[in-house]
């Protein structure tokens, strides 16, 4: 999963304790979406934040995937 944030100043109310500065807020990102030894790869581009999430505890053969997988074939 992607996630895109806007550099602006809503960005920058979100971390009022890192006075603007980027590098400080890309480390808080990382350690949000760190989970157990997953950890998160967050790139600064140009006026956006590219957080990239992965599970790979995440299973093919998980009832929930499988019933997602089959709503969204199905159009629901």
């Amino acid at each position: 999963m992607t996630i895109l944030i806007n550099i602006d100043d809503f960005l920058f109310q979100l971390f009022p304790e890192t006075n603007m500065d980027i590098a400080q807020i890309k480390e808080k990102l990382i350690e949000f979406y760190t989970i157990d030894d997953v950890k998160t790869e967050v790139k600064i581009e140009s006026d956006v934040i590219k957080i990239k999430v992965a599970n790979n505890n995440f299973s093919g053969n998980d009832p929930i995937y499988k019933s997602l997988i089959s709503k969204i074939k199905n159009g629901i």
